[in-house]
């Protein structure tokens, strides 16, 4: 029978801007979170710690995987993967302008949202990479599909 595992809250927030009003008090930021809550449990078997790794892994960057070396046994003993069983999540978000008070809307100062994004850069080579490697496969499948 296996042991409880503790109570865990697992909080992702993506900023998505910020919210500038007229007031500093009614400054803002645009968002997105999540909050996930459930038990978490200690994963051992290193069969199931490597599928875990790698799925994990294989999400990020489908197919890179299979183009490096595999895990060691040292790599695997020096990380742990928790498993959470979520029992219940909750998920906020905030978008848009401002929301001044009525006698804040005549004041001198321009007001709005700062829009803050992420995008995808040129790929930058490690030092040790011949100048004639092209990129690995993954890489380029990855930038085709986020880039069309």
């Amino acid at each position: 029978m296996p042991v409880p595992g503790h109570p865990v809250c697992v909080r992702i927030t993506h900023v998505d801007g910020i919210v500038l009003a007229r007031s500093i008090f009614k400054h803002s930021i645009n968002y997105r979170s999540a909050a996930l809550y459930g038990v978490g449990r200690l994963i051992t078997e290193p069969s199931e710690e490597t599928d875990a790794l790698l799925r994990f892994s294989e999400k990020i960057l489908p197919g890179r995987s299979d183009e490096v070396r595999p895990m060691t046994d040292q790599e695997l003993k020096a990380t742990a993967v928790v498993a959470v069983d979520i029992e219940d999540a909750v998920a906020k978000i905030r978008s848009g302008p401002p929301v001044d008070d009525a006698e804040d809307v005549s004041w001198p100062t321009w007001a709005g949202a700062l829009p803050i994004t992420v995008h995808l850069a040129a790929p930058i080579p490690n030092a040790h990479v011949p100048a004639d490697m092209p990129l690995a496969e993954s890489i380029t499948t990855y930038l085709k599909v986020r880039l069309s």
